[in-house]
């Protein structure tokens, strides 16, 4: 080890963490309680690296529900599930991208190398904001592309779209392996990878928004559970002191 990074302090309900007053939350106790990619996601998207910063259950539970469910998860789930309903779960072949797909693929190219810069630079805070921006483009480009509509009269349309979101979900995934490996290991096993760790992607993205044509994708279950307002009134009274 080079390099050590410090930070101010992680508060809890605007006070310090205490064991002997059992208030706040302590590792053990949090993998008891949800998966750690929950807490691993909101603990560098809120990094205290400037000045300090307070957990409270409400915003925990509020923001990665947000992050977590309805962006990352939603954007896997909702294009493999289009995927097996339209291509029998397979990276469908034919069409030719657009100018969507190439303007698209140069956001993704400047987005990539701001990632990759705030990593380096050991930009906690930064570096989760830039793969949420990256996952929401990605849901913005499904969205708007909307290869379930396509496919009513533009069968090779959809496979476009439905082609470059399968590869931005893998993409996407890639992109936030070291900040939650498990979540992203279940999206890329879906693809047949079989890394420990994935490769960073090297070169530009037009190429692979449009590779893999045939590959078959397995069927997810809902890659992010929300947390519910029960295990949040749980999780306030358990850590609350």
């Amino acid at each position: 080890m080079d390099v050590i990074k410090g930070f101010h302090w992680l508060t809890y309900e605007g006070g310090k963490f205490s064991t002997s007053a059992r208030r706040g939350i302590f590792t053990d106790q949090a993998l008891e309680e949800l998966p750690a990619d929950y807490w691993r996601w909101w603990l560098i998207a809120n990094a205290p690296e400037s000045a300090d910063t307070d957990f409270n259950v409400e915003r925990f539970v509020a923001e990665t529900n947000k992050d977590l469910a309805d962006i990352f998860g939603n954007l896997a789930n909702r294009i493999i599930s289009f995927a097996h309903r339209a291509f029998d779960g397979r990276i469908p072949s034919g069409g030719v991208p657009d100018e969507t797909e190439r303007s698209l693929a140069v956001e993704l190219d400047q987005r990539i190398a701001a990632l990759r810069a705030h990593h380096e630079a050991l930009e906690f805070r930064a570096a989760a904001a830039a793969t949420r921006a990256i996952w929401a483009a990605a849901n913005a480009y499904v969205q708007r592309a909307a290869p379930w509509t396509a496919i009513r009269s533009d069968r090779a349309r959809a496979a476009v779209v439905t082609r470059t979101g399968l590869n931005l979900v893998r993409l996407a995934a890639v992109l936030a392996w070291s900040i939650v490996p498990a979540l992203s290991e279940d999206v890329l096993g879906a693809f047949g990878h079989t890394e420990s760790v994935p490769r960073w992607p090297t070169g530009l993205s037009a190429p692979l928004l449009d590779a893999g044509a045939g590959t078959q994708v397995l069927h997810l279950q809902p890659l992010v559970a929300k947390i519910t307002a029960e295990k949040a009134v749980h999780l306030a009274a358990r850590f609350g002191g």
